[in-house]
């Protein structure tokens, strides 16, 4: 019989989600105090990683990395991590802070588990 491992994190639960903000390729902790949207981007980034036929079930916390991209918009890294190392990866995230709308990304990594 297969091991099942009880879920770690819901999609719905931001406290355990850790905001960086990239400063000249330095990251820095930064309280993002948007709840709300803290979740659509969480929900966003499972969807679309899990549309490409991955398999994203487990976590134990995600890392959100932003980058400011002009004015009121944001670049973002969403980091889903396991064990201390991400699993998964979506790269590039666009989001317009004014009208807080997700738009395209880069690329999606899964990472070996090793």
């Amino acid at each position: 019989m297969a091991n099942k491992r009880p879920h770690k994190i819901g999609v719905l639960n931001v406290e355990k989600v850790k905001h960086f903000l990239n400063k000249q390729q330095h990251l820095q902790p930064y309280d993002f105090k948007h709840p709300q949207l803290t979740r659509k981007i969480i929900g966003h980034a499972l969807n679309l990683i899990r549309k490409q036929g991955a398999s994203l079930y487990y976590w134990d916390n995600i890392e959100i990395d932003m980058k400011p991209e002009g004015e009121s918009s944001l670049s973002l890294d969403i980091h889903f991590v396991e064990n201390g190392k991400p699993t998964h990866t979506m790269y590039g995230l666009e989001l317009d802070l004014v009208e807080e709308k997700i738009g395209n990304y880069e690329m999606i990594g899964i990472h070996a588990k090793n």
